[in-house]
């Protein structure tokens, strides 16, 4: 059975020389997926700073995922990568019994 995975995050206050970062000063946020264990990412959203930190991807079926969050400030260019690990748990029901063995006496 397939999920809807809602992520929400906060952008940084500082830069990583311990310098402040204003909002104004950033120029979005890319969200990337990978579903085979980081051998690939695709892009599910670029968050602009003054939209809300959040995106929502759709009919997720059971299985490890890894979010790559990444920030990028109009100077000093991208941020580290960012990355979040969630888990859609299999919630199918299980299969029928086998391998039935009637013994009679």
């Amino acid at each position: 059975m397939s999920k809807n995975a809602t992520l929400t995050w906060k952008l940084p206050v500082a830069r990583v020389d311990g310098g402040v970062l204003s909002p104004d000063e950033i120029s979005g946020t890319e969200v990337l997926m990978s579903a085979d264990l980081g051998a690939n990412f695709s892009t599910v959203a670029d968050v602009p700073p003054t939209d809300p930190q959040t995106v929502t991807v759709n009919s997720l079926p059971p299985g490890d995922y890894i979010f790559r969050f990444i920030v990028s400030a109009f100077i000093g260019g991208p941020s580290d990568d960012f990355d979040f690990s969630g888990n859609v748990p299999d919630e199918s029901a299980p299969l029928t019994v086998t391998d039935v063995v009637m013994t009679l006496s």
